[in-house]
């Protein structure tokens, strides 16, 4: 620890010595709001990408329904991962992780409306209960993120 001149008698790397704000419940909702559409999510994207398997006769014969399922399972847990710790990085205080999630959020939901159009079959009802309803989580979430409290939580001074 080194004198900090900007705190008088202060050191660097210690807190202010006012007390911690406490989370607002709109960030706690929001939270679980995302955690909650994230499966159902994993749910639409699988479903949205094996209906298209089954669809175009073309991939059909270039790659068989286990590379499908192995090549989209790697980007869920890479993209899920991603997503949970954007989570409970916002939960923590950080700004960043709100505009991460913002622009995900932006990207799931014109990702299940461009994918009602074009799926038919199961794979279409599965991908549009799940990709809806998560979509409708997903802007709940958006919507507590960014109220006044929320961006005051976000925007404090360390």
């Amino acid at each position: 620890m080194y004198p900090d001149p900007h705190q008088p008698g202060g050191l660097a790397g210690q807190p202010p010595g006012g007390p911690a704000k406490p989370r607002p419940d709109d960030i706690d909702t929001g939270c679980w709001l995302w955690l909650a559409a994230l499966p159902l999510m994993i749910v639409s994207y699988m479903a949205a990408n094996v209906g298209q398997w089954q669809q175009d006769p073309e991939v059909r014969k270039a790659a068989p329904l286990w590379t499908v399922y192995a090549f989209n399972g790697f980007i869920v847990v890479v993209v899920g991962s991603l997503v949970v710790t954007g989570i409970f990085l916002m939960r923590a205080g950080y700004r960043l992780a709100r505009t991460f999630l913002t622009g995900g959020a932006v990207g799931s939901v014109v990702f299940t409306a461009t994918r009602l159009i074009d799926l038919e079959g199961v794979p279409a009802i599965v991908q549009a209960l799940s990709g809806i309803t998560a979509s409708v989580l997903i802007c709940g979430g958006l919507f507590l993120l960014h109220r006044e409290d929320s961006t005051a939580y976000l925007t404090r001074q360390r």
